[in-house]
């Protein structure tokens, strides 16, 4: 790890509560977009972080039931009866609601987490985080995000801004690759990928989260 895991999980939930209440405050789309930026990393994080939590907070033998039931929250709640909610919120209340909803969960998580040892963790050794790498995959996921979000409305490479923004993705895509092969203390760890097991639920789960993201869409 390159971070404390609790830290990680506490600060990602807390920025997730923060931003959350902030975009009740405002229907300014220039502010929304930065706090869905906001929500987007601490909700990336908070995965991440939860995971690795539910990896060293269990056994082996409980992984299977604990993995499953983490996958019912973080996969498929997302992709069918929130999308439900979020439009009942919408239709026959205020579309705030779909942000005030996950503040009292934060805060509930907050309050679980505080009884958490934290001492079980602390033998954990700590790596270098690679900061170059993250700059390199975030200016290759945000213009890649608003071309595939956006490319349609614009009728893809018909605009130039489209053209210009998926070869400036292409381009710190492939710097992002180049540096996470070149690099010891890498942001991936590429080695993992060497355990067929791993890179064939990489496989499944992209395959996937493309067929959930193509059903909601």
């Amino acid at each position: 790890e390159r971070v404390e895991i609790t830290k990680a999980l506490k600060t990602a939930i807390l920025l997730l509560v923060i931003s959350c209440f902030l975009s009740t405050l405002t229907s300014n789309l220039n502010q929304q977009y930065l706090l869905r930026i906001v929500q987007g990393y601490s909700g990336g994080v908070l995965l991440i972080s939860a995971q690795t939590f539910l990896f060293h907070e269990f056994s082996k033998k409980e992984q299977p039931f604990i993995q499953a039931f983490f996958a019912i929250g973080a996969v498929i709640a997302p992709a069918t009866f929130i999308v439900g909610f979020n439009g009942l919120a919408i239709d026959g209340y205020t579309w705030e609601l779909i942000y005030l909803a996950t503040i009292p969960l934060g805060l509930m998580s907050l309050l679980i987490l505080s009884f958490v040892d934290e001492s079980k963790f602390k033998d954990i050794e700590l790596r270098k985080f690679d900061f170059i790498g993250l700059i390199l995959f975030t200016l290759f996921i945000f213009p890649s995000m608003y071309v595939l979000y956006q490319g349609n409305r614009y009728n893809w490479f018909d605009e130039s801004h489209i053209v210009i923004l998926t070869i400036v993705s292409v381009v710190f895509l492939i710097g992002f690759i180049l540096w996470q092969i070149l690099k010891a203390d890498s942001l991936i760890e590429t080695k993992i990928f060497k355990t067929n097991s791993f890179s064939f639920g990489v496989v499944v789960s992209l395959v996937a989260g493309a067929a959930l993201f193509g059903s909601g869409a």
